[in-house]
């Protein structure tokens, strides 16, 4: 059986990922030290093969507010239910419209 691979996320939805990243919204693997990835996204450790489940993965993440948590935390950070995915096309997009979303952030509270 083979797995459809999903569509690539649009601009539109990259913008407004990064604009809850820079609200700090966004929880990520890149921020959660890798021996805690299993205990945040609960979806991983029930993963037999996450090397290969996982392949052309380049980030998990999560999304306070609208992904489900367990109310509990694991050294400061949430437990999720469920978790997404970012493919390296997207986490290349999604760093530049970051870096845009944060600079205009700082611009508007300066003035």
């Amino acid at each position: 059986m083979t797995k459809k691979k999903r569509a690539e996320r649009s601009d539109a939805d990259l913008r407004a990922l990064a604009l809850k990243w820079v609200e700090g919204r966004v929880v990520t693997s890149q921020t959660v030290p890798h021996d805690l990835w299993r205990l945040v996204f609960i979806p991983l450790a029930f993963m037999t093969n996450p090397k290969r489940e996982l392949r052309g993965v380049r980030m998990i993440y999560a999304i306070l507010g609208e992904d489900k948590t367990t109310g509990q935390q694991v050294n400061g950070y949430p437990i999720f239910f469920s978790c997404r995915t970012m493919r390296a096309a997207e986490l290349k997009r999604f760093v530049t419209l970051t870096d845009e979303a944060r600079a205009a952030r700082e611009a508007f509270l300066k003035s």
